[in-house]
């Protein structure tokens, strides 16, 4: 009877209230020099605004004050808006240059295009204060010059337009006068100044990408991405940056070399293209368990090798050869664990290489008992999310694997793959491969050649 009067005297204790605290940032494109100025609103009055980026901490020595008695400080190891007379503050303007200098281990502040158009990457202006845990999106009102478009979130903006950071990741929000390539699926900025042939090509692959990715899954994306490549000539070689943001992939080349036509250059940059893509559906349209990430990013190696191929964009050869480099990556990092034991490469490159091949049983063995491929398994299991309202986990994989394919087999033996126990993966693989129709040749040397594969008809 007491524990009784404990837990109910427990029940009517007060809940701490929810916080009210909010962030509206303002950003204006200067029409008279390569500047902004931002400037930061809060809901209530705080002592500080401490940023949520302290990678790079440059603020201090670039931003300059507009506000009286309100500036930059890094305080502790964090950089920060302060009240010089300590006392709490709502708004603080600043203005600062565009800054173009690297910012390791972090997205770049801006990038600018041949141009001098420009993104700017909004996330190094988040900020929360110190007494507050801040978890609301945090509301951005973008002001362009008066001359020039910017776009955000796929949308294209001729004045000033609000956009509200839901994830609180940040995006990169573009400025300038680019005419961007626009359909139904995307809005795009592809450098002037790059290569001919490359901007020929890009133009027609990215609308292909989308629209291929929209068919194959049966779902069309329920956002409007944003995918930019800038291009610089300065320096020698051939180099490639590039990454993703929700909504947002983005691609940077370098040197003088991209100038001159290349095949395999240009079938790399098409592959992280396509790879990228596919996580737009696999990882922001739907989303998965954060620990299964195999099926993340080996299906997304899986989706680009066949979307390039059925394409046209490389031949059945060169999709072997990627499926036959991953088989053996996956087989060298193993060695002979359980991929959740390889614990050692912080890239997790694994997961990626095996769960491309795990990908390639899977589209095998859906070929052979239904004729479709994986982007039918993956349209299934997509429906499975949906209706449940979940992430989608190795479970749910599994479970739709098996009853599409009428076979637990195949899912029993990615397990033992996954989790172990495992003696010997090679021999585990290699009798799934024939059980599914996938033709290998095992060379003296122990590599392992992937000579043909199930296709089903393209649709």
């Amino acid at each position: 009877m007491s524990l009784l009067l404990i837990l109910v005297g427990c029940s009517k204790l007060p809940r701490k209230p929810e916080s009210l605290f909010s962030l509206k940032v303002t950003v204006e494109h200067l029409s008279y020099k390569d500047a902004w100025k931002v400037t930061f609103q809060t809901s209530q009055p705080v002592p500080n605004l401490i940023f949520d980026r302290q990678a790079n901490r440059f603020k201090v020595n670039t931003w300059k004050p507009l506000t009286s008695g309100i500036v930059v400080k890094e305080i502790n190891g964090k950089e920060q808006l302060v009240s010089l007379n300590s006392k709490p503050f709502q708004e603080a303007s600043f203005e600062f240059a565009s800054y173009y200098e690297m910012t390791p281990k972090d997205y770049e502040f801006f990038q600018s295009f041949s141009d001098s158009s420009v993104v700017m990457y909004t996330g190094h202006l988040h900020a929360c204060p110190e007494t507050e845990d801040c978890h609301e999106p945090v509301e951005f009102l973008f002001i362009p010059r008066s001359h020039e478009e910017g776009i955000v979130e796929g949308k294209v903006f001729r004045s000033s337009i609000m956009w509200r950071d839901k994830t609180r990741r940040g995006t990169y929000v573009y400025f300038g006068n680019l005419n961007p390539i626009e359909t139904t699926s995307l809005t795009a900025i592809v450098d002037p100044a790059l290569p001919k042939w490359l901007k020929d090509r890009f133009n027609s692959l990215l609308p292909n990408l989308f629209d291929y990715y929209a068919k194959k899954t049966g779902y069309a994306l329920s956002f409007k991405p944003f995918v930019f490549l800038s291009y610089s000539s300065e320096g020698g070689g051939k180099n490639s940056s590039g990454g993703t943001l929700p909504g947002l992939i983005q691609l940077s080349l370098l040197g003088k070399s991209w100038a001159e036509e290349d095949e395999e250059s240009f079938i790399d940059l098409t592959r992280f293209l396509a790879h990228e893509t596919a996580h737009l559906w696999n990882g922001q349209l739907f989303q998965y368990k954060s620990g299964d990430i195999w099926m993340h990013e080996g299906g997304a190696d899986a989706f680009s090798y066949l979307a390039l191929y059925d394409l046209k964009y490389i031949s059945k050869q060169r999709l072997l050869d990627f499926q036959t480099e991953a088989f053996n990556a996956c087989l060298s990092m193993l060695k002979n664990r359980p991929l959740m034991e390889v614990n050692e490469d912080p890239n997790r490159r694994a997961h990626y290489r095996c769960g491309a091949i795990f990908s390639l049983l899977t589209h095998a063995a859906l070929v052979r008992k239904t004729g479709n491929d994986l982007f039918y398994f993956w349209n299934q299991l997509f429906k499975r999310v949906q209706k449940e309202g979940k992430l989608y986990t190795e479970d749910l994989y599994f479970t739709t694997l098996e009853e599409i394919i009428d076979n637990k087999q195949l899912s029993e033996k990615i397990k033992i793959l996954s989790h172990g126990p495992l003696l010997n993966a090679q021999e585990i693989f290699m009798s799934q491969f024939h059980e599914w129709g996938v033709v290998v040749k095992e060379s003296t040397s122990r590599h392992i050649t992937i000579t043909d594969m199930p296709l089903a008809r393209l649709n």
